[in-house]
């Protein structure tokens, strides 16, 4: 009797089938759950981004959440990556895009990825079938791009001021 054929290693511990593209039913429920945040939080955020006022010195708008003001200005003088951010998100949610990309140019590219992947992440979580794989790798290749944006702009900052 000939012995069956096992499946790969890979093939029993991927989520994702790669024959449907869709969540294995051991994790459906974990991988629907992690899209819908992934889709909801991003949103979230912008919501909450859209109640504060943007501060005017394009830095700051967070300590309007009751947050402190940034440890790296207050330790080294100097302003950090993320700063600008909030306020990049609060001009970005009041449709000033100018203002948004000035405060942080990252911020400005993240809420529109935010914007433009919530439902991507929305329909994952609904249909259970994940983005395709050239919509991952966008994804990706756009997130690691932001990150590249936001240390160059970071070190222009720190080179002109």
């Amino acid at each position: 009797m000939p012995i069956p054929e096992q499946p790969a290693l890979s093939d029993q511990t991927d989520p994702i089938d790669p024959a449907t593209n869709r969540f294995r039913a051991r994790s459906d429920w974990f991988l629907r759950a992690l899209m819908g945040l992934t889709a909801i939080l991003p949103i979230g955020l912008l919501g909450v981004a859209g109640s504060l006022r943007p501060n005017s010195a394009g830095l700051g708008t967070h300590q309007q959440l009751g947050l402190p003001p940034c440890s790296m200005r207050v330790i080294f003088g100097i302003r950090c990556p993320a700063c600008g951010m909030t306020t990049s998100w609060s001009y970005f949610t009041r449709g000033q895009w100018p203002a948004s990309a000035e405060a942080n140019i990252a911020g400005f590219l993240l809420a529109l990825i935010a914007v433009a992947f919530s439902p991507i992440a929305i329909r994952a979580a609904i249909t259970g079938r994940m983005p395709s794989r050239g919509t991952q790798r966008y994804a990706t290749l756009a997130l690691v791009s932001i990150a590249a944006i936001a240390s160059v702009q970071w070190l222009v900052r720190l080179w002109v001021a």
